[in-house]
């Protein structure tokens, strides 16, 4: 039979069967370690990610635990109400040093009667006052606006040495915020004074 199966055949097929067995286990092998080494790139892959995110989280509760231990301090000191008072009192001492006045009209008029008072006092002639008022510009500790004007008086005057220093004495002790800005001496036949002399309202 020319067409048919012969035993030659039968033969040479019963031979190559175990060739293509150990050929198809090696292809198999193959891929098998291709699979496995995928697999633990992944896995490897899967514990850094996770071994970083760890840190990460790690690291943010360390920090809410060092925030919540620095309020926790925080609440727990109490020497901040000593300070506020403080702060209330220096306040209000030194708003006690504004020159007083129901308005800045009358303020300039009593500083201005204070200052010639003062050198008549002490035997200084007054020839001449010059008010002027400007407004300063200032924020307290809250950010809210003191509305503070400076008044300044310029004073022209005769001159007496002894009568100079006892007012210099008089501005430096009175118990507001009074400053002498400029001060000049004019000696000679005609000696006089040229003073510019600074007070501070709270409108």
């Amino acid at each position: 039979m020319t067409d048919g199966l012969t035993l030659s055949d039968v033969r040479r097929w019963m031979n190559s069967i175990p060739g293509q067995l150990t050929s198809d286990w090696a292809t198999m092998g193959r891929m098998r370690v291709l699979v496995i080494a995928a697999g633990a790139l992944a896995w490897l892959g899967l514990v850094l990610l996770l071994q970083q995110t760890i840190e990460t989280e790690v690291t943010r509760q360390n920090k809410a635990r060092a925030e919540i231990a620095r309020l926790t301090s925080l609440v727990s000191d109490t020497s901040w109400r000593n300070r506020v008072i403080e702060t209330q009192d220096l306040r209000t001492r030194l708003e006690s040093r504004f020159w007083p006045a129901p308005t800045p009209g009358l303020a300039e008029a009593s500083f201005e009667a204070w200052l010639r008072e003062s050198l008549q006092q002490h035997g200084v002639e007054v020839q001449q006052i010059l008010m002027t008022r400007a407004a300063l510009e200032n924020v307290d500790s809250d950010g809210a606006d003191l509305p503070i004007e400076r008044m300044t008086a310029k004073v022209i005057s005769t001159f007496r040495a002894a009568g100079a220093i006892n007012v210099a004495a008089d501005i430096a002790e009175k118990d507001k915020l009074v400053t002498i800005d400029r001060l000049i001496i004019r000696t000679g036949r005609n000696a006089r004074m040229e003073m510019d002399v600074s007070a501070y309202l709270q409108k």
